[in-house]
């Protein structure tokens, strides 16, 4: 750019020189035109004087944003390595609820979750996951609700668990993992059915998960045994159960196929889990113990695919307790349109569910649906709109029969706004 401005100013020099001598062979009729030309000249130099400063500013800035540059590399080298192995992540929830129930009075109020994790990597094989939560004792909720004169809230673990993912069992896209801890649910559910599990249940225990890549057909398995309840007095609680399925593609058709089975031990004859004298749904004795075993039989299924570019799935689940007669068996069917993601992407999601007192343990299922646990039976309408990155509106109405027989209206409004990074 300088020898540009430097050749400039001398051609125009030179046609300065140049008219001057003609003026001078043939008169006065050219100053008129010299004078013009020297104004030209001028404003040429204030132009070039400007390119300059810019030039001289530009070259100010490369030089700082290099400095930069240098100074965040070598402040990176001079970090710890483990630090570069860690990962954080967190979420943020503001809901407003609405809650409609037959014979009792109309609850209005406010619900914050919020949600803080580290991922960090042990070695190639080996990763350590740790996250906090808002909320209480309640396995399936992490929300606090705003009351008691602004006292302060409690944070909680919500998990924390080693998965061992070893090179030999994901290679050629297989993949197998060993998880021990407080763990996020191994077993699958389709679109967060929540007919067995609530979304928030972190499990206690350990669990192996495969996923074979043989063609178009895909097949996984998930095991898992879990503590549920540790008792001085009399047998421990828990759960063993695994699941099988494959999850095959035709061409633009994905398909998700599979069955389960889970076995609480030590059960039938014991206190109710996570609150005394209370089954959340299901039958109890006068002393507040379990009167039936649970032995669920789960099967479920999911297709999906995509028209326009927009995400469509239809899914069901169903599950059966072996052990009563009677209020045993539950099933829920649902589609999804669209999906959360980019800026002003929108999702509509629909379920029907129908969950009879002693199909699952009414402790650990959908803590929304009829107030929480078994025995009802309604409709969930959720839509969400994505408003910017990492920031989504959201909405759910339940309108619900709380209880299969006898039953009364429960209906549910939540409205949230939803942060993550």
């Amino acid at each position: 750019m300088k020898n540009w401005i430097h050749k400039g100013l001398l051609g125009l020099w030179i046609g300065v020189f140049l008219v001057a001598g003609v003026s001078r062979s043939f008169g006065n009729p050219v100053d008129q035109d010299i004078q013009q030309l020297k104004q030209l000249i001028e404003k040429q130099a204030v132009t070039i004087k400007a390119l300059k400063d810019r030039l001289a500013k530009i070259e100010a800035n490369q030089k700082e944003v290099e400095v930069k540059v240098s100074s965040r590399e070598t402040f990176k080298e001079q970090l710890p390595e483990w630090i570069s192995r860690i990962k954080l992540h967190g979420d943020f929830r503001y809901r407003h609820e609405y809650i409609d129930e037959e014979g009792e009075d109309n609850r209005t109020r406010h619900r914050i979750r919020t949600r803080i994790g580290m991922d960090a990597k042990v070695n190639d094989d080996i990763d350590f996951y740790f996250r906090l939560a808002s909320g209480s004792t309640d396995p399936v909720s992490t929300n606090q609700t705003l009351t008691g004169g602004y006292t302060s809230k409690s944070i909680w673990i919500d998990r924390a668990y080693v998965d061992w993912h070893p090179t030999f069992a994901n290679t050629c896209g297989h993949k197998g993992h060993l998880i021990l801890g407080k763990i996020k649910n191994p077993f699958l559910m389709v679109k967060s059915s929540s007919l067995i599990w609530d979304d928030d249940l972190s499990p206690e225990g350990g669990a192996i998960t495969y996923q074979a890549k043989l063609g178009k057909i895909n097949p996984f398995i998930n095991l898992g045994g879990f503590w549920v309840e540790e008792r001085k007095s009399s047998g421990n609680s828990g759960m063993f159960g695994g699941q099988i399925g494959i999850k095959p593609v035709f061409g633009k058709i994905n398909v998700i196929l599979g069955g389960g089975y889970f076995d609480y031990v030590d059960t039938q004859g014991e206190a109710s889990f996570v609150k005394e004298n209370k089954g959340f749904g299901n039958t109890l004795d006068a002393n507040g113990n379990y009167v039936y075993d649970y032995n669920l039989w789960e099967a479920f299924a999911q297709v999906g695919t995509k028209f326009r570019k927009i995400p469509i799935a239809l899914y069901g689940d169903y599950v059966y307790n072996t052990d009563p007669r009677d209020d045993n068996k539950g099933w829920l069917i649902g589609f999804k349109v669209g999906k959360c993601k980019r800026k002003y992407s929108w999702e509509f999601n629909y379920t029907y569910r129908y969950l009879e007192k002693d199909a699952t343990i009414g402790a650990f299922t959908d803590s929304d649906f009829i107030g929480g646990g078994t025995d009802g039976k309604g409709h969930k309408l959720s839509a969400g709109f994505q408003l910017a990155k990492h920031w989504k509106l959201a909405a759910t109405y339940l309108i619900d029969d709380k209880h299969i027989h006898n039953s009364h209206d429960y209906n549910r409004l939540q409205v949230d706004l939803k942060f993550k990074f």
